[in-house]
């Protein structure tokens, strides 16, 4: 690929039941308002949205000969038609399905998951296919399962994106390959405080400076926050978003900053995108059931206060 934005994950089905009033006990059985089967994971939302915005994307993803990618396939293919690759090595019928599987129950304060996935190999594909598959992309997002790649990619000029997720034993130190060589990392509130150990925001993107160039806390509700020459940068978010759903809210504000690093934008103007492509997956349940499409962005950044 050369230019593009290169994308490698692994998807999941998300089953999401919405407007249930409170959730079953053992043995009862409860009704929801809603209900809608969509494909999830943050692979599949940045391929997705960026696709949406115009932008060439190559997304390498997982399929086998199972019911669950089979079902997934159908989606992938309304969606991410002539996109995506299949990088699983041998899709026969007996072999574990790589599609993950997950339940979604909103409430009116809060959601409840339940998940499955089967065991499979800690590295679906090797080394020497990651690196062809994201050679000449002018961004992707970090594989933190190959290390050496994504030094060699970062080398020869692509721009890396580090995320994480929240688990107990997270740690700076376990970061620290891939903060060494991105140029982005943006985890959320609680996990810049946790990784930082510390107790405010300014604090923490001051130490997460010393390791990336543009460290990028993403705050909920009131937006998101970097720091530039020293100078902490609050970037508010978007009034006229009415929030449904927050699931997949973080993956679309990180497609809003790629799809401004694409366009080679400063680092606050790409985290405005990303309030609204955050903000405007909200809007309705699931990780990309609203579309953003670039009119409607491009109308979004001509009504952006100075």
């Amino acid at each position: 690929m050369t230019g593009g934005i290169a994308v490698i994950g692994r998807i999941s089905l998300d089953l999401l039941f919405g407007g249930i009033p409170r959730l079953p006990g053992i043995g009862e059985e409860i009704y929801s308002e809603s209900f809608d089967l969509q494909l999830g994971c943050s692979s599949f939302v940045y391929a997705t949205t960026l696709k949406r915005l115009g932008v060439p994307v190559k997304f390498g993803t997982f399929l086998s000969a199972g019911m669950r990618s089979q079902m997934a396939k159908m989606l992938l293919d309304k969606e991410l038609a002539n996109t995506y690759i299949n990088l699983y090595p041998t899709p026969e019928q007996n072999m574990p399905d790589p599609i993950m599987i997950s339940a979604a129950m909103s409430t009116v304060h809060d959601r409840s998951f339940m998940s499955y996935a089967d065991n499979y190999a800690d590295k679906l594909i090797d080394d020497e296919t990651i690196y062809h598959f994201y050679h000449g992309a002018k961004i992707a997002p970090t594989i933190p399962g190959y290390p050496e790649v994504m030094q060699q990619i970062a080398k020869e000029g692509t721009v890396l994106v580090h995320d994480t997720w929240w688990h107990d034993d997270m740690s700076l130190e376990r970061e620290a390959t891939m903060l060494s060589i991105a140029s982005v990392f943006s985890p959320n509130d609680k996990e810049a405080l946790f990784l930082t150990k510390t107790d405010n925001i300014e604090d923490a993107l001051r130490i997460l400076a010393t390791l990336v160039k543009y460290p990028i806390i993403t705050l909920g509700a009131k937006g998101s926050a970097t720091i530039v020459d020293n100078q902490v940068h609050y970037i508010h978010p978007r009034k006229e978003f009415k929030c449904v759903d927050t699931t997949g809210a973080g993956d679309n504000f990180l497609a809003g900053i790629m799809y401004g690093l694409y366009h080679d934008w400063d680092i606050l103007k790409a985290m405005t995108v990303g309030n609204i492509c955050g903000g405007h997956s909200t809007t309705q349940i699931g990780c990309c059931k609203a579309s953003l499409n670039l009119a409607q962005l491009k109308n979004y950044l001509q009504n952006t206060p100075n």
